[in-house]
């Protein structure tokens, strides 16, 4: 039993702690994806700096980061649609924009070898699968 309570595993009698949750069982779908879009905001401002700040502007994991913040935001936006509520159109397709841009600058910065001369992408594949999905959604952000 030992071995369990190391494991992070609680022992037969304990409770485990859960975290508070952030918003209120009760609370509505409009009003989480409301207040899931001001973290969104939050978060694009906070992933933005750090795609500008020098000591990570050259790092592919917070290009990657970057883009998969523009990719929930747009998922938010596309959500909104499918319940036909009222959304932003222009976010909807400035966030496939970003997206695409955030991850071809992921996708650069992977492309540059390691010390041994050796090239590996992390997010190629997952960040390629998502694009591809959005590449219509890109072509009519055109038209718009």
């Amino acid at each position: 039993m030992a071995e369990a309570q190391e494991g992070g595993i609680p022992a037969a009698g304990q409770e485990q702690q859960l975290p508070e949750m952030d918003r209120d069982p009760g609370q509505g779908q409009g009003e989480q994806a409301e207040a899931d879009g001001k973290n969104f905001a939050k978060a694009e401002s906070l992933i933005l700096d750090a795609t500008n700040s020098p000591e990570t502007k050259s790092n592919a994991e917070a290009w990657h980061i970057a883009g998969y913040v523009q990719s929930k935001i747009n998922d938010e936006e596309n959500q909104k649609m499918y319940l036909r509520k009222p959304y932003d159109t222009t976010k909807f397709y400035n966030s496939v924009v970003k997206m695409y841009e955030f991850w071809s600058k992921c996708d650069e910065l992977e492309a540059v070898p390691d010390a041994k001369g050796k090239v590996k992408f992390k997010h190629r594949k997952d960040n390629a699968a998502r694009m591809k999905t959005d590449r219509g959604n890109l072509i009519n952000g055109g038209i718009h």
